[in-house]
């Protein structure tokens, strides 16, 4: 039985964030492209992936137990984007849980943990990678800055 048989979860896998990897800068993350998907800080959703630069991206990530950022493509009819192809904000996403399907996608449960800006594709990887910088939280929201963003709407 091979690993995509089997479903993960957390409590089974430790990924490590922040650790460099074989053949990765500790600046340089995974890319996986969304078509209609945002992910957020904290929150927790399912994502299915079934493109080839996906998977292998993925399969980098759980065997070296690592994050992978979560990026939304521009144009979602792209089934081939790069790096210009996606919006320069993404979310770090820890994989909880992930099986494989007969129809050959993988549908995860993954936890997004921090915004990233997207600096510049890294070649030479089997998937998408991108040099990132984390984009620090400000904490909590003044009621000014919260009343503010209520009135717009």
């Amino acid at each position: 039985m091979d690993e995509w048989d089997t479903v993960w979860s957390a409590d089974e896998v430790t990924q490590s964030e922040g650790a460099p990897l074989a053949g990765l800068d500790a600046d340089v993350i995974p890319v996986v492209p969304m078509r209609n998907v945002v992910l957020f800080p904290d929150i927790v959703s399912p994502i299915t992936l079934g493109r080839p630069k996906s998977l292998e991206a993925l399969e980098f990530c759980l065997r070296h137990r690592t994050p992978f950022a979560v990026v939304l493509q521009k144009d979602a009819t792209n089934d081939d984007p790069d790096i210009t192809d996606l919006c320069s904000v993404g979310t770090s996403a820890m994989v909880m849980q992930h099986t494989r399907s007969e129809d050959g996608q993988v549908h995860l449960v993954c936890q997004g943990k921090q915004r990233l800006q997207i600096l510049e594709a890294v070649p030479g990887h089997p998937f998408l990678a991108a040099r990132v910088r984390p984009i620090e939280e400000d904490g909590m929201r003044s009621e000014e800055h919260t009343s503010e963003l209520q009135s717009r709407e």
